[in-house]
């Protein structure tokens, strides 16, 4: 931190004070507090509510990145410009808090992307001190919307000592808290009646008995819903029109029409919902919906009308129910009859609980910007071998492969020219993995779990083949997820 300070610095006299003294700098406390202060104060105006509101997370805690991107959208401290989206900005902040060493990555992908940051303790004691004087918890930006006078933006955190029943009522901004108890588990929304001003509702780790429709209709201005319930009706939430994330855990999902309304969402994860648009709703058209998932619809639907009402899809997960009951009958898999169509702009793609058929493949293989592909518990109708040798992946860099049941597989030199990572798990039956993949230069990354040893010993001569050439690449073989 103390360097990223000085890198800015072009006076002799401050890198001259701290080659002097920087043991002042590491122990003594004050002083650590002086050094984020002033790296503080060197953060564009823009980074700095983002780093505060991170301070508010629980202390060690692993922030999910994907999670925190979205909350910061929805609480507007990211701003889109022209030539960037709001996910692309907000992850080009959380790299500039990362470099700035304010922020440190926890966990990563195994495509090598951040999947948990943390803030350390001191800068979490700097940003909990910074809250406080700035008041950041009360106070943070007046807004207003058509035809409503304008408002006071006020936020709070929620921890567990503060949702009780003696609860203050207060026209409060947001809540935010990863893992929380509430004393009355069966109906906090009690405790919310007066949050009207609310952007933010994460209670996605407490199970909730009741559902509670009515709840809901206090909070108009919510951006982000995550919640666990009993069940779930997509109609008690249509009338949240600047809703942009709705993450749902339940074990009875009801989808209304309603829901295709809300045309500000841009995240929906929902486990397996059927998706299907009524013909009262056929001119409707999601242009900000950029993920959609875990969704399950029939192979008769993916038309291109249909994902045209969601032309900036790149994120899906997919459960394609072409057999219904009957999933032997291999014959009758409509499949094997219709053009599959995928949403053209994809760049990720989770596929599960489907036959694999050249048709299908073919279909992936024309998404020309597919950078992510996931298929679990894949079938074979007949030989178990997936020959992909007349296909090219132009732009995939990350190929993950959970229960293929193949025996054989066998790709081509350009199949994958820019893959940088595989993983293989539970793939029991496969015998190895094509030696062709040595002749990826980008390769960085082979992870075997749960595979035959054959298989295991397949990606450790590839790794050996790529190094003679002077290519360097790690490889995992485990026998199971670590």
């Amino acid at each position: 931190m103390i360097a990223e300070i000085l890198s800015r610095e072009r006076e002799a006299s401050s890198w001259l004070k701290v080659a002097y003294d920087i043991s002042s700098y590491v122990s003594d406390k004050e002083m650590s507090m002086k050094t984020i202060q002033s790296s503080y104060d060197h953060l564009p105006d823009h980074l700095k509510p983002c780093l505060l509101y991170m301070g508010l997370f629980p202390k060690d805690y692993d922030i999910p990145v994907s999670d925190l991107l979205k909350l910061w959208i929805a609480e507007e401290f990211v701003q889109s410009i022209e030539t960037l989206r709001l996910e692309e900005l907000s992850d080009i902040c959380l790299r500039d808090l990362v470099g700035r060493n304010l922020v440190v990555v926890s966990k990563k992908r195994s495509n090598g992307k951040m999947k948990c940051c943390i803030v350390l303790d001191q800068v979490r004691e700097f940003c909990l001190r910074k809250i406080t004087e700035e008041k950041f918890m009360q106070l943070i930006v007046p807004y207003s919307y058509p035809d409503e006078p304008e408002e006071q933006r006020l936020c709070m955190y929620i921890q567990d000592c503060t949702m009780t029943s003696d609860f203050k009522e207060s026209d409060q901004e947001f809540i935010v808290h990863p893992k929380f108890s509430i004393l009355d588990r069966k109906n906090p929304f009690r405790l919310l009646n007066n949050l009207k001003l609310v952007r933010v509702l994460h209670l996605l780790h407490s199970y909730l008995e009741n559902s509670l429709p009515t709840a809901f209709q206090s909070l108009p201005h919510l951006r982000y819903l995550a919640i666990f319930v009993k069940a779930f009706d997509c109609k008690w939430v249509s009338h949240l029109l600047h809703l942009q994330t709705l993450r749902v855990r339940s074990s009875y999902i009801m989808i209304s029409p309603a829901i295709w309304k809300m045309s500000k969402l841009r995240h929906v994860d929902i486990n397996e919902f059927p998706i299907t648009i009524w013909e009262e709703e056929d001119d409707i058209v999601l242009d900000n919906l950029k993920t959609l998932g875990m969704c399950s619809m029939s192979v008769a639907d993916m038309t291109r009308k249909f994902w045209d009402k969601f032309p900036n899809l790149e994120k899906l997960r997919l459960h394609i129910n072409e057999f219904g009951d009957h999933i032997s009958d291999y014959s009758s898999s409509a499949l094997m009859n219709l053009d599959i169509i995928f949403p053209s702009r994809l760049k990720c793609l989770s596929l599960s609980e489907i036959f694999l058929t050249d048709e299908l493949v073919s279909s992936i293989a024309e998404l020309e910007y597919l950078e992510t592909l996931k298929l679990s518990e894949i079938y074979f109708a007949g030989e178990k071998h997936w020959d992909l040798s007349d296909y090219t992946f132009e732009k995939l860099n990350f190929l993950k492969l959970h229960r293929v049941f193949m025996t054989k597989w066998s790709c081509s030199d350009d199949s994958f020219p820019w893959l940088e990572c595989l993983v293989v798990k539970s793939c029991s039956k496969l015998e190895e993995i094509p030696n062709t993949f040595a002749e990826i230069i980008p390769l960085r990354l082979i992870k075997v779990i749960d595979c035959s040893d054959s298989a295991g010993n397949s990606a450790v001569e590839i790794k050996k083949e790529l190094e003679v050439i002077g290519t360097w690449i790690q490889v995992h073989v485990l026998k199971k997820d670590k």
